[in-house]
């Protein structure tokens, strides 16, 4: 009995030291490409550990490739995910920006994404655009890891997501909270911009929490499209001295929810947490056909129409 318990440490020791592994990206191909084995330390791929990509690399992904089982950390570096990719999470990211086009898709569900959340970590920033029609980033809430977006109890962190052109991020995010709702990040800045024929939102499971204890937490609604499964997918936990909501900036931009969510919306609206920026107040409905509550604004039509008629009044008064 004894000596089964010695090997089981044993054998937990060894798996324990294989998940930690870590492969280098040293460049040595000089081609940038992720799938060169020769650009990795010990020339192979990082198919069995934590890929590790730092110190000013451009990485760029464009042959479908499975990445490392155990993640990426990716540190003072870029890349370009230009084909199909899965890595189990970018579990240390920071200072750095990654670009998903060329219609790729990025199933990062089957681990967490942390960008900028180290403990300790101060005045780090992390991009992320998803940019051209087809292109997504597929996160959590297809499975049970969150995107961490500057969540851990740091300062002055800042992330952005940018979704443009035709690009899609579906999954859980997390705004400056931990996975309780609780806020986290001091005097950070998350922002999201969501632009024209382009959707963020939930994927089948998970929720979006707005949550930094300070700073900002803001989407900006620029033409394009939230959607959430229903309303108990979007949170707000930020500080009371914290700027957070979702801001319309833009008309044709609109937030879908699944289910009659006209209850919380309104309590959002009066809340300051929905913005108007685009048009004359925010306006929803509640379809019972799809289940669904859309969530627009109002075009200030009735404005110009009135000033448009005091302006024929005033010609007609000069013209007689």
């Amino acid at each position: 009995m004894k000596r089964l318990s010695i090997m089981m440490l044993v054998l937990a020791a060894a798996a324990l030291t294989v998940q930690a592994a870590e492969n280098h990206w040293d460049n040595d191909a000089g081609d940038n490409r992720w799938n060169n084995p020769l650009n990795w330390e010990n020339d192979t791929l990082p198919l069995q550990s934590n890929a590790v990509i730092e110190g000013g690399a451009y990485v760029i992904a464009a042959d479908p490739t499975n990445a490392a089982p155990g993640g990426i950390n990716i540190r003072n570096s870029d890349m370009l995910i230009s084909s199909n990719f899965a890595p189990a999470g970018v579990q240390d990211w920071r200072d750095t920006t990654i670009i998903v086009t060329n219609g790729a898709v990025v199933n990062a569900a089957l681990g967490q994404t942390r960008a900028v959340t180290l403990n300790g970590l101060k005045n780090s920033s992390a991009t992320l655009t998803i940019t051209g029609s087809g292109s997504s980033w597929q996160g959590g809430g297809l499975g049970n890891y969150p995107f961490y977006a500057a969540s851990a109890a740091n300062t002055n962190n800042g992330f952005t997501l940018n979704v443009m052109n035709g690009g899609e991020y579906r999954g859980k995010f997390f705004m400056g909270t931990d996975n309780l709702g609780t806020p986290e990040a001091i005097d950070a800045t998350v922002h999201v911009n969501v632009y024209s024929n382009s959707l963020a939102g939930t994927g089948s499971l998970g929720q979006w929490d707005f949550g930094v204890v300070s700073g900002e937490a803001k989407v900006n609604l620029l033409g394009g499209e939230l959607y959430f499964t229903s309303s108990n997918a979007l949170n707000f936990y930020s500080g009371p001295t914290a700027t957070e909501g979702i801001f319309f900036d833009e008309l044709g931009s609109k937030i879908v929810f699944g289910g009659d969510a006209t209850n919380a919306v309104q309590g959002w609206i009066d809340d300051g947490l929905f913005v108007d920026n685009a048009g004359s107040g925010l306006t929803y409905s509640y379809d019972s056909i799809s289940d669904e509550t859309t969530v627009i604004p109002e075009p200030a039509t009735i404005g110009l129409l009135i000033m448009s008629c005091a302006g024929l009044a005033i010609l007609r008064r000069r013209a007689s």
